[in-house]
This record gives structure tokens, C-alpha cells and sequence, in this order.
């Protein structure tokens, strides 16, 4: 397949189903139950995929899906929830399902936008899908719906929310820069990519059911999940910063639970106030994830205060050696009396900046710098 001009492989079906449950297969030198081992079979044929991807194009890391796997499936590819089925219901339990699968040693995981099975996602169902896929590591719009005529689910099958749709894809397309950061974080030290809100704070209160999830440690996701609302309440956690509404920019004390407007077109997010966050600014229609220009934007909470963060930048396809500080983009950031000021530190293969500043509001400070084609 590779030789054919394949560049990449998606392992579907390969749960290594057995007819009988009793059988044993030849273990390391005494047999072992069939059904103990099934797990290590979707693990070494992703493991095989990988490692002849690798071969088949040295020097560039290979892309591997599969649909199956035990813990350290990770290593080789990544992962999905399976065939889910389209409704509200689904949509709520995926979040939990991908949340403990995220927290298990999966952190590249996502759902079935719409659902892969049963009745075509109705308009509002299929909006919200794709919002909180939008800010997931996978998102993909992936179904089989034998029973109707027009069997696939497709972003524009409703015109009356396909602007709806558009949003939601370009803010994954804004977001990309970051989600990329915190897959490299996750390659280097395992730390999940989206977690529940306890994984980063500790209070009691976070530890209550929520259908929201933080991406990273600085942006809080409070999808809508239930059909018909408009608005979300959702806990945030303390932080002496606290929290800014991304649409609004309105600030809010951390460890309060508020509720905002969630009108169809618009996810709700949250960001922890002293943070930056690299945004993409523009790109490529044909290639959302080559971003042209970075924003690093700047939340600055309170009278003054500084902030420092670290992102990971490349060319998107060459194996990464021992997380290289040429790879790494340093920023560092200061504020007081209403101005702020920001220093990017870029690694060797990074352009020299050029940075111009926009000021959204009086803490919201974005800087836009223009990286080399």
C-alpha cells in the first residue's frame, strides 16, 4: 500500500473478534487464553503499521489510526470511541467516555461527529457535535447510516446551519497551533491533551460531574450538550486571575459557577487569565494546519503582572529529536498601567519576528507575529 502511494494507514475493525471465548493461542513458551491477549493483537498491528510507515519514509513521523488498542496504543497511533450512535444521549457520555480514555494513556482521541449509526443528526444536534469536536485532538465526521438514502454525514447537509458548521471549524483552525503544542507535550511527557478540570485543580468542586473539559491548562470548554439550550453554567476553578469569556472578553473571579450565552453559533470557552495562547491568524484554505501567522494572545488579569510561556513550532512532518530547543518558541510577557509588552524568544529554525500589537480591550492584548512560508 505504501509503495502504491499511500502515505498514511487507518486500522478499522481490528478488535481481533473470536467465535469461541475458551480458545488459547501459542504464548511465550505456554498457552494463554484467547481472550486475555485479544488487546495485544490491534497493538502490534498498529505497532506493524507504524514501523513500516516509518521505513517507507525516513525521517518523516507517520500518521496511524486505529480503532483498537490497550494502554500504549498511544505510542503507535491514534484512537476514536468506536461506532457511536447519533443522539444527545451520545453526545453527552462521549465527553466522560473521552475524558477517562484521555486520562488513561490515550491523549490523541476524539468521537464520531454526528454519530456513526442511526438517524441523521438533526441541525442543531449536528452544530453542537462539531463544536466540541472542534476543540478535541481528532475530529472527524465519520458515519455509515445504511437504512437512508443519503448515508454519510457531511457538514453541509443542512444550509440553514452550515455557517453554524463553518465557525466551528475555523476556530478549530485558530486553535490548531495550541492542540499542536499540547500533542507534543503529550509525546515528551504524557500529559493528556484535554483532562477534566481536576486533573489541573484540586478543589473539591472539580471533581463533580460537568460537561466541560479543559484543553490544556488554560482553556476551559463548556460544550452545549442538551438540545434546546442557549446558555451554560459551568464551574470555574480558583485561580487568583481567574477567567475570561474568549467571546466577550468579560473577566470573572475563579472558583464561582456562571452561566453565559450559548446561542447555536458559538461554543463557549474560558481562558485562565495570565495566559498566552498561541492562536493561528491565518492560513491556507487548502491547509488549515500551516498556519502563517501566530497571535500570541495575551489575557492580562489585574493592575500588572507578567506571564512566560513555551510552544512547540516545526515544519509539521520531521521526526523531532529529543524535543530539541530549536523547536521551542519562548514568549514572555509584562503588564501595568494598561500597557504590556511582549519578548518572543524563537529557536534557530524559527523567522525573526515581526510583531504588531492589537489591543482587543484593556487586558486582551494580541500579538501577531509573521512566521517564515
Amino acid at each position: 500500500m505504501l509503495g502504491a502511494g499511500f502515505s498514511s494507514a487507518w486500522n478499522d475493525n481490528n478488535e481481533a473478534e473470536l467465535s469461541d471465548e475458551t480458545a488459547t493461542v501459542v504464548g511465550f513458551g505456554r498457552p494463554l487464553k484467547g481472550v486475555d491477549v485479544r488487546p495485544l493483537h490491534a497493538l502490534q498491528m498498529t505497532r506493524a503499521t507504524f514501523e513500516a510507515t516509518a521505513a517507507a519514509s525516513p525521517g518523516k513521523r507517520p500518521f496511524t489510526i486505529t480503532r483498537a488498542g490497550p494502554i500504549g496504543i498511544a505510542r503507535y497511533g491514534e484512537t476514536w470511541t468506536g461506532d457511536n450512535r447519533t443522539s444527545w444521549h451520545t453526545l453527552k457520555w462521549n465527553l466522560r467516555q473521552g475524558l477517562s480514555m484521555s486520562l488513561s494513556g490515550m491523549p490523541l482521541i476524539g468521537h464520531d461527529i454526528g454519530g456513526f449509526d442511526g438517524p441523521r443528526p438533526e441541525p442543531e444536534l449536528l452544530v453542537r457535535w462539531v463544536q466540541m469536536m472542534a476543540l478535541h485532538p481528532r475530529c472527524v465526521m465519520n458515519s455509515w447510516k445504511p437504512q437512508l438514502h443519503d448515508p454519510a454525514t457531511v457538514p453541509f447537509m443542512y444550509p440553514q446551519v452550515l455557517d453554524c458548521v463553518k465557525a466551528a471549524l475555523t476556530l478549530r483552525y485558530r486553535f490548531l497551533p495550541h492542540i499542536y503544542d499540547l500533542s507534543f507535550r503529550a509525546n515528551r511527557t504524557g500529559e493528556p491533551v484535554i483532562a477534566p478540570a481536576f486533573y489541573h485543580f484540586s478543589e473539591p468542586a472539580c471533581f463533580d460531574d460537568a460537561d466541560c473539559f479543559m484543553l490544556g491548562a488554560n482553556v476551559l470548554v463548556a460544550p452545549v450538550v442538551n438540545a434546546g439550550d442557549r446558555s451554560v453554567s459551568v464551574y470555574l476553578p480558583f485561580t487568583e486571575d481567574g477567567w475570561f469569556d474568549f467571546w466577550s472578553g468579560e473577566h470573572f473571579v475563579g472558583g464561582k459557577t456562571v452561566t453565559v450565552d450559548a446561542p447555536l453559533e458559538r461554543l463557549p470557552i474560558f481562558v485562565r487569565g495570565g495566559a498566552v495562547l498561541p492562536l493561528a491568524g491565518q492560513w491556507e484554505e487548502t491547509a488549515p494546519h500551516d498556519a502563517k501567522d501566530l497571535a500570541f494572545t495575551l489575557y492580562a488579569s489585574g493592575e500588572s503582572g507578567h506571564a512566560r510561556g513555551e510552544f512547540f513550532w516545526d515544519d509539521g512532518e520531521s521526526i523531532v529529536a529529543n524535543g530539541a530547543a530549536s523547536h521551542r518558541i519562548g514568549v514572555r510577557a509584562e503588564w501595568s498601567g494598561g500597557e504590556a509588552s511582549v519578548t518572543i524568544e524563537p529557536g534557530p529554525m524559527a523567522a525573526c519576528p515581526a510583531i504588531s500589537a492589537a489591543c482587543v480591550d484593556d487586558r486582551i492584548r494580541r500579538f501577531n507575529w509573521r512566521l517564515n512560508a
